[in-house]
Order: C-alpha cells, then structure tokens, then sequence
C-alpha cells in the first residue's frame, strides 16, 4: 500500500515540475541550468579535493570554470593567452618595463637602409 502512495505521491510531484519547466523560457532554463552545472562541478571538484583525488579535481573544476564567459574568453582562451605573453617575454620580444633594453636592436647605416629599400639618398621622401 505504501508504494502506491509514494508512486502516487511522485507521479504528482513529477507532473508540476514538468508543467513548471513548460512554462518557463528557454533563456530563463538556460541561465539557471548553467549556474546549476557550475555550482555541481565546483561543488564535485571541493569533495574530490577533499577526498584526496586532487587530480581528478582540476578538470571538473576547468570545465566549471569554462561555463562562466568573462567579457567573451573562456578560461581555457585565458590560459592560452597566459602562455603566450610568457612564451614572448622569455623570447624578449614582450616586456612590462619599458625602460629595459631590446636585446634584438641592431643598427644600421642610412645608406644600408636606403639600399635595402631600394629608394635613391639624393631623393628627399619625408
């Protein structure tokens, strides 16, 4: 007797939350979707921590981290950009001081220059 009345019991509960998602816009069930999905994989990633699965945590909490945008980048598109502003400061050619020294500088003459971009000296071109 007891299984009819929770099947019954859940038949009903199943039915309204069914009539409620019919009802609700897709932006709204999008939105809250993607905050749910975020707060499970950030919540799954502490546990795993927790539990000592500290590798298995980092993609969950990736993956989290991928379904909030930040002004259009992913933190996968951060990540990479990341690695490329190291990538350029170590090769020299990126650099936050601007006081210090370009190690590629070269110099030239102005006739090497000239000859280079096979202008005329004699012709004024400024």
């Amino acid at each position: 007797m007891n299984i009819i009345i929770y099947t019954l019991v859940f038949l009903g509960i199943v039915y309204f939350l069914l009539k409620l998602v019919a009802n609700i816009s897709s932006k709204k069930i999008s939105k809250h979707l993607r905050k749910l999905i975020f707060l499970g994989l950030i919540i799954l990633a502490i546990l795993l921590v927790v539990a000592g699965k500290f590798l298995l945590s980092i993609p969950l909490t990736l993956l989290s981290l991928a379904l909030v945008k930040l002004k259009g980048f992913s933190i996968f598109q951060l990540i990479g950009l990341f690695r490329l502003i190291q990538t350029l400061r170590s090769s020299g050619r990126f650099s936050f001081n601007q006081n210090q020294n370009i190690k590629n500088s070269s110099k030239i003459s102005r006739e090497e220059a000239y000859k280079i971009l096979n202008l005329d000296i004699k012709k004024k071109y400024y």
